[in-house]
């Protein structure tokens, strides 16, 4: 599934129902912006236009290719209200692609982009009854839950201890590519012995928080005056990964420390005194 922005209802298959009034293009109208001809109201539903490539020597081959309406269907869902409705009820529109010519002596990859995505939920029932994305690319998801175990922050209220079932309104952040390390030494320089704290936060575009990477921990220069421990964290809501450096307790000097996530890198020169 691609970018969904606003209220609404995506099945299976390309049928897209709800979002209020829809009106169904003939194809004609699509573009890159609204590949699919979409223009419901008073919400916005985005499926960004399909990538369509074939691997050819080991080489990838994009090929042009759109998305075009294959049926269309009565909607059992009253109170939509589509281009031809029909006592109350809308059309159901199902989609498919068409692709410009390619090479048939290899296999053809349509790939819908996916903006991002992930799980939410409890292990009972869960509905969702509304969603909004921020300029950010934020989502704010509202609905109720018969969970006692859906994932909460920043209140310990149990289910049901108000009523028959809780409301929730979740913000799911989206994917944050770090851009910046940015790392703290607690205390600036050790002792022949001693153990500190290194403090690694991972942030993005605009100061956007990297949570869920990998940071890797390595001495590069100095290994037998200083040690760190884990030899990788991974980054947590905040964007922190914590380590722990001990100096060795008969030598002195200077060691340095490398950390890594992905390409970005930064080494951080550690100062062991005499005890």
């Amino acid at each position: 599934m691609g970018e969904i922005k606003g209220v609404g209802k995506v099945k299976e298959a390309g049928q897209v129902e709800g979002a209020g009034e829809v009106n169904v293009a003939d194809g004609k109208n699509t573009s890159d912006e609204n590949p699919l001809g979409l223009t419901p109201e008073p919400t916005k539903i985005i499926q960004k236009k399909p990538y369509v490539y074939q691997i050819i020597d080991g080489k990838k081959v994009e090929r042009e290719g759109r998305f075009v309406i294959r049926d269309r269907r009565p909607s059992s869902v009253k109170g939509t209200r589509y281009t031809g409705t029909n006592n109350g009820h809308g059309q159901r529109c199902i989609y498919g692609f068409q692709v410009a010519s390619y090479d048939k002596r290899y296999p053809l990859v349509i790939d819908p982009t996916i903006a991002y995505s992930t799980y939410l939920g409890g292990s009972d029932i869960d509905a969702g009854y509304g969603i909004a994305v921020d300029s950010a690319g934020n989502a704010y998801v509202m609905g109720s839950t018969y969970s006692t175990d859906f994932p909460i922050v920043g209140t310990t209220t149990a289910y049901g201890g108000g009523g028959y079932a809780d409301a929730f309104v979740t913000k799911i952040a989206a994917g944050c590519k770090p851009k910046k390390m940015t790392i703290v030494k607690d205390p600036k320089q050790l002792v022949q012995g001693e153990s500190g704290t290194i403090t690694v936060t991972l942030t993005g575009k605009k100061g956007c928080i990297s949570s869920g990477y990998t940071v890797t921990s390595k001495v590069v220069a100095g290994k037998n005056k200083l040690a760190i421990s884990p030899s990788s964290a991974v980054t947590d809501a905040g964007g922190v990964a914590e380590f722990t450096m001990t100096a060795a307790s008969d030598k002195k000097g200077i060691a340095t420390v490398r950390f890594k996530t992905g390409k970005l890198k930064k080494d951080v020169s550690v100062k062991i005194k005499k005890k």
